[in-house]
């Protein structure tokens, strides 16, 4: 009877530790793919929707674009232009 109470006690602490690991993970700010663009018109093409498929990451953030022509026009952009976007698009 005893050991059948600290095996069922053991399985529970253990539940409990899998549960409050998996818990964190759920509240862990998205990065990378889990990310949301922040932006609906591309950054050079404002009038053409972006494609989810061409983002950068910048300031933390995901910035979406129409196409990788633009991507690479972004990244001849200077600092203070990419912060004013993503500062913009985040209002």
């Amino acid at each position: 009877m005893i050991r059948e109470l600290k095996n069922s006690f053991a399985a529970l602490v253990c539940g409990l530790a899998f549960t409050a690991c998996a818990s964190n993970d759920a509240m862990a700010t998205p990065t990378g793919a889990d990310m949301m663009v922040i932006n609906q018109g591309c950054p050079l093409m404002p009038e053409h929707a972006v494609d989810p498929d061409v983002t950068v990451e910048y300031m933390g953030h995901k910035v979406g674009f129409c196409c990788e022509k633009c991507v690479g026009k972004w990244e001849a952009w200077t600092e203070e232009q990419k912060t004013a976007f993503v500062k913009n698009s985040m209002k």
